[in-house]
């Protein structure tokens, strides 16, 4: 995501919007501008300034299953098994 205000003198819109397009991300990136806001967003609209900030927010996705690694699967399955092991060696 790329947040930029309007009326910023220090970095001007086209050239954040330019940039934004030009950047090669893993997703494309996601420009948003701040009507009224300059080079401090917060010289702006707050409640359009935290619209945008809530759109950049990920929404809640279902956690994915943790995998065991491959070596968990021939583990031994009892604390003793694996201090059998560890004494005939």
């Amino acid at each position: 995501h790329l947040i930029h205000g309007d009326q910023d003198d220090f970095a001007p819109i086209e050239t954040a919007r330019a940039f934004a397009g030009a950047v090669a991300t893993r997703c494309p990136m996601r420009f948003h501008c701040v009507p009224g806001a300059n080079h401090f967003l917060n010289d702006g609209s707050v409640n359009i300034l935290l619209a945008r900030l809530e759109t950049c927010i990920a929404s809640a996705k279902a956690t994915p299953a943790w995998r065991w690694p491959e070596w968990a699967k021939v583990a031994p399955r009892s604390k003793g098994a694996l201090l059998g092991s560890v004494a005939r060696a």
